[in-house]
């Protein structure tokens, strides 16, 4: 029993034993649990906690750019003279408000306008801020634009600034602010103080140069914008957005932007590489002759620019009176414009054919194309396709004859000026001798046995059509054609046979088309200043 008994003792000294393991094991168990859910809540809690100052943070800048927004439509109004004065609340935030009305500024240049490269310094204004500062991260109001510039300095657009470009027309008022205040919280920005000067068209003012007025249309040479501010990414993304110009940065090199810009000599064009950090220049070409222009003189040109890409060419024609020594019936006339771009050369000619008064002339057309420097060409002649009239230019009671040769045209104003209507010239695909031009000379040159015109079919209502000798086609749409490969800036230089079978004095012409977005023929500046505090 003794054995028994202590036989039991040791099984229950065991049970004993076991049981305070267990009991010390669950308690364990238990801590380490209690930990893990510690640390799993703090890492929560962390983790929450950052996320949770991140939505805070998108949602207060997110909250900034609209009161931005909401700010730039009220100095709107007041800039451009729609109310004397507006106020914007910016409600409660971490960050502060600031006005700086020195920072930035934006320039007007009109490069070569009389023809000898100088620059004229049309507008050269501060434009001053609006901004919204937390944590790096700027939303700021510059030029009546919003932008958005990150810890890291770059710079986006957040709403458009007041630079508006559309059909070659530029209208630019530059909203300058003025002010030095700057708050935190909740803040209300009160704008008034307008001013609202015009600095072009303004016939008050006028170039240093040769005394023009500032007036419109804008002709000859360049016109550009140029915007210094520690938002110039954005502006410069805007520009080449909004035009077609050439739009260089301080970070460009030359070989860059003559790529980009598609230019061989950027000095022909006044552009320049900023030297200045944070600039960025947008360069508008002026477009030349569009609508009327009075005949220039011999080996003097049209200049054509901006001709935009395919056939929209809208109207072209000359009306030529003759020589006072020739003024019955054109009996010499040999007339030309010719135009010459790297290897491509043009030429349309104007010769008389047959007749004996200012009635009953009749005149002759070559059209002549090389695009391989005149080793090769397209030749097209019609041999009555014009006719003089009668015409008492001096009224004297005698008449003079007078041509009008209507190279494009729309005769029945249906807007297509490439369909066949039954009164444009035809001309044959044929080969030209020397007396069929006055400038080019065909001698020695190959006609293209066969000719397709095909270079534009991707934009155009009609093309892909191909040529050989006898083919007939009508002048509009060879000549649409035709100025279109030599475009998009063309010299038309007037070539008469010694100078003695047009008076270029009393000869005119017309010739319209639509031009690209890298052009400029109207120019509105205005300054408006703004005064802005905040309360």
């Amino acid at each position: 029993m003794s054995g028994t008994s202590g036989g039991a003792g040791r099984d229950g000294g065991s049970r004993g034993l076991f049981g305070d393991v267990r009991a010390q094991s669950e308690t364990i168990g238990v801590v380490l649990i209690l930990g893990m859910v510690v640390l799993g809540m703090t890492a929560v809690i962390g983790f929450g906690s950052q996320a949770l100052d991140a939505t805070e943070e998108r949602s207060e800048f997110a909250n900034a750019e609209q009161a931005m927004a909401q700010f730039d439509s009220k100095a709107a109004q007041v800039a451009l003279g729609g109310s004397a004065v507006q106020s914007t609340t910016f409600g409660q935030t971490d960050g502060g408000y600031r006005v700086n009305g020195s920072k930035g500024w934006l320039r007007v240049d009109h490069f070569d306008h009389s023809g000898n490269n100088n620059t004229e310094v049309i507008a050269n204004k501060t434009l001053g801020t609006v901004a919204y500062s937390n944590t790096g991260t700027e939303i700021a109001y510059q030029g009546g634009g919003v932008w958005r510039k990150d810890p890291a300095g770059e710079a986006r657009m957040i709403s458009p600034p007041e630079f508006h470009y559309r059909d070659a027309t530029l209208t630019l008022p530059i909203v300058s602010v003025n002010g030095t205040d700057s708050a935190g919280g909740a803040t209300t920005a009160v704008v008034d103080g307008s001013q609202d000067i015009p600095l072009y068209p303004n016939r008050s003012a006028s170039y240093g140069f040769d005394g023009d007025p500032y007036d419109n249309p804008v002709d000859n040479g360049t016109v550009s914008v140029t915007v210094h501010s520690e938002y110039s990414a954005g502006w410069a993304e805007y520009f080449r957005t909004r035009t077609d110009g050439c739009v260089v940065t301080s970070d460009d090199t030359t070989t860059q932007v003559k790529n980009r810009c598609n230019i061989d000599d950027l000095s022909d064009f006044g552009i320049d590489i900023p030297s200045q950090d944070n600039t960025v220049s947008v360069y508008l070409l002026t477009p030349g002759t569009r609508g009327p222009f009075p005949m220039p003189g011999e080996g003097s040109a049209v200049d054509v620019r901006g001709l935009s890409g395919g056939h929209t060419l809208s109207e072209f024609n000359v009306t030529l009176r003759p020589d006072d020594t020739d003024s019955a019936d054109f009996a010499n006339l040999q007339w030309s414009m010719y135009a010459e771009s790297g290897a491509r050369q043009f030429e349309i000619h104007l010769r008389r054919q047959s007749g004996n008064d200012c009635s009953d002339t009749k005149v002759g057309v070559t059209v002549y194309y090389s695009g391989d420097g005149g080793e090769t060409y397209q030749g097209w002649f019609g041999n009555r396709s014009y006719t003089t009239e009668c015409f008492d230019s001096d009224g004297d009671g005698d008449d003079e004859a007078k041509l009008t040769a209507d190279f494009v045209d729309d005769s029945d104003s249906d807007g297509n000026t490439t369909e066949t209507d039954g009164t444009d010239p035809e001309l044959n695909y044929t080969s030209l001798a020397s007396s069929d031009l006055q400038h080019f000379n065909p001698s020695g040159a190959e006609l293209l046995s066969s000719a397709t015109i095909d270079e534009h079919a991707g934009s155009v209502g009609w093309e892909s059509e191909t040529y050989s000798s006898g083919s007939t086609e009508v002048i509009d749409r060879l000549l649409r054609h035709y100025l279109a490969l030599m475009g998009p800036g063309i010299d038309l230089t007037v070539d008469d046979k010694n100078s003695d079978t047009i008076s270029e004095d009393a000869s005119s012409g017309v010739i319209r088309y639509p031009i690209s977005g890298q052009y400029i023929s109207f120019l509105h500046v205005t300054y408006d200043g703004i005064d802005v505090r905040l309360e």
